[in-house]
């Protein structure tokens, strides 16, 4: 009964550890990412943000290697087929730092740019149930 009631309770705090180290990387490295400072909700000055981001950086070389063999990185972000946007935009910035925002499983189809270029809008596909689950 210990052995079986232990197994559970490591399985669920393993789980929960991954779900926070997960949240940790992932806003970690958007930081790192993010290069406009005005994206940030982050008040204070020019140095401040690059501060932060160089903080973010030291802590994402010492975290990302247990983070890591805890939940496996995503992979970057192809392209789309279906860009929506001016022609001289690169869509590099935007897909480094959407591949982040991705659950496990998901394809991005579409992105799309409003004229303005103060926001993103993207279509994915929803992993495939398994049927034999």
């Amino acid at each position: 009964m210990i052995a079986r009631d232990t197994r559970v309770e490591f399985d669920s705090t393993l789980a929960e550890m991954t779900s926070l180290v997960d949240a940790l990387v992932r806003e970690l490295r958007l930081t790192v990412e993010l290069r406009d400072p005005d994206a940030w909700p982050l008040s204070g000055k020019r140095k401040d943000v690059k501060a932060a981001r160089e903080t973010s950086a030291r802590l994402l070389e010492v975290i990302e290697p247990p983070a890591d063999a805890l939940h496996p990185p995503i992979p970057p972000l192809d392209a789309p087929d279906v860009i929506c946007g001016p022609k001289s935009l690169d869509s590099e910035l935007y897909l480094r730092v959407l591949r982040w925002l991705f659950e496990d499983g998901k394809a991005l189809r579409t992105l799309g740019f409003p004229e303005q270029l103060d926001g993103v809008s993207v279509l994915v596909d929803e992993p495939a149930e398994d049927p034999g689950a």
